[in-house]
């Protein structure tokens, strides 16, 4: 879960929270970090917000 505002990101883990089918597995606020995360994680999805306050989230869509 990539998302730089922590009230949205807070809901977001939320709403997952509240299903059995899904688990957080990792979060961040920026971009910083977030591919080696990604990797170490593996993860079966990503929630990336595009517009992130220091990067660009296309920049890691398009890294990932």
């Amino acid at each position: 879960l990539i998302e730089d505002n922590l009230l949205i990101r807070t809901a977001v883990k939320r709403t997952f929270q509240d299903t059995e089918d899904f688990q957080i597995v990792g979060e961040a606020e920026d971009a910083t970090g977030v591919l080696s995360q990604i990797i170490e994680l593996n993860p079966q999805f990503v929630v990336l917000d595009l517009r992130l306050k220091e990067s660009n989230g296309l920049d890691v869509l398009l890294e990932l």
